[in-house]
């Protein structure tokens, strides 16, 4: 966790002024999804090639919410990639900045000049999807503090940092660190699925 703060915090200023994306502090810098670190220290250029304007997902995938759209032939700065829904062949989803948080966008329909897996490097995050039917809160403390947001159910968690042990919810007394979108906090474990148990995904806050 401290080695990927670390290396979060150290490309807020690339990322910054290449993007237009200000913080106030290291601290908000280190917690917001905006904030990527180029994997391996680098990054690509792209040009969005859909006529009809290249949809920006949530997720690697045309199933997430959609957070807008790039008109054909917009520059953008891709960090990773990531496997999702396939197009027309292509299963990769290149990964970028969108406003205050990543986007997602089909690499099908991205011009880079080459394979993206030979230009970026996979997605690192532990990621995850919201389960809660009520939408998945998001606390301050471990199940307690004030909400600092809410995700949708079946929303995709592009960010799970940390675990940290709190009220025990159907049985499951972990609570994840997330990012999503400008809101930062723990979410229950119970409602977030990950995969695999969170103590092999993540270290303990």
């Amino acid at each position: 966790m401290i080695g990927r703060i670390r290396r979060l915090a150290a490309v807020v200023a690339v990322a910054a002024t290449l993007l237009g994306i200000g913080t106030t502090s290291a601290q908000a810098a280190t917690t917001r999804t905006a904030v990527a670190h180029p994997a391996v220290g680098y990054s690509v250029q792209g040009w969005a090639r859909a006529s009809s304007g290249l949809s920006v997902r949530s997720g690697p995938g045309a199933g997430f919410p959609s957070l807008g759209s790039l008109p054909y032939n917009t520059e953008v700065t891709i960090y990773f990639y990531e496997n999702g829904s396939n197009v027309s062949g292509d299963s990769y989803w290149d990964v970028i900045i969108y406003g205050n948080q990543y986007g997602f966008i089909s690499d099908y329909w991205t011009y880079t000049g080459g394979n993206i897996t030979g230009q970026v490097s996979n997605w690192e995050f532990t990621t995850g999807v919201a389960k809660d039917p009520s939408g998945l809160n998001i606390y301050a403390s471990p199940g307690t503090g004030p909400v600092q947001g809410s995700i949708p159910n079946n929303a995709f968690v592009p960010q799970v940092n940390c675990y940290a042990t709190g009220p025990s919810v159907g049985g499951d007394s972990y609570w994840d660190y997330v990012d999503y979108g400008s809101a930062s906090g723990y979410v229950s474990d119970y409602w977030l699925y990950t995969g695999t148990n969170i103590t092999t995904q993540v270290t303990h806050c």
